[in-house]
């Protein structure tokens, strides 16, 4: 990809993403075409760095597919990212296949196998700032998850799986 084209198509997403509309999923759809049945993430930034590689941010919702993301995550699971778009390609002189000014970028999708090797993202807990999510405590968990980790708890009372809540 091109930086200038990547340039343009991350300009015209911006406020998709901004508005909350560009969402990936689980492994590339074969007909291309998002549907939120699948969705496992919400696409929240995208840039290019200074490096000239597009970087950005995603948080993983709580659908079946997010869910199966997140486990995966949980367990140690290394997964890649992937862009997903259309348009033609064209062969350059070295063999590398490079996108045509038709190109139109969709989404970004996390695979097993993505076609880089630098695409293995860290994964990070929102307001944890450069924590990874294997660097972090009971006390953290605690801190920046408290609402949801009552929410669970008290879901789980109420179906009966446990027997007394405490606070804190």
């Amino acid at each position: 990809y091109s930086t200038p084209i990547m340039t343009r198509e991350l300009g015209r997403l911006s406020e998709d993403i901004e508005k909350r509309r560009v969402f990936g999923e689980l492994d590339h759809p074969a007909d291309g075409r998002t549907r939120l049945n699948r969705v496992s993430h919400i696409i929240t930034k995208l840039e290019i760095n200074k490096n000239k590689e597009v970087v950005g941010a995603a948080e993983i919702l709580m659908t079946d597919a997010g869910r199966n993301l997140h486990a995966i995550i949980e367990a140690g699971g290394e997964v890649g990212v992937s862009s997903r778009g259309m348009g033609t390609t064209k062969t350059e002189s070295n063999g590398q296949k490079m996108v045509n000014e038709d190109y139109r970028l969709m989404t970004f999708d996390v695979v097993a196998e993505p076609a880089t090797s630098g695409a293995y993202p860290k994964f990070y807990m929102e307001g944890m700032g450069e924590t990874a999510l294997d660097e972090l405590t009971a006390s953290d968990l605690r801190k920046h998850c408290h609402d949801s980790v009552a929410e669970i708890a008290r879901q789980a009372f109420e179906e009966g799986r446990v027997t007394a809540l405490a606070d804190g």
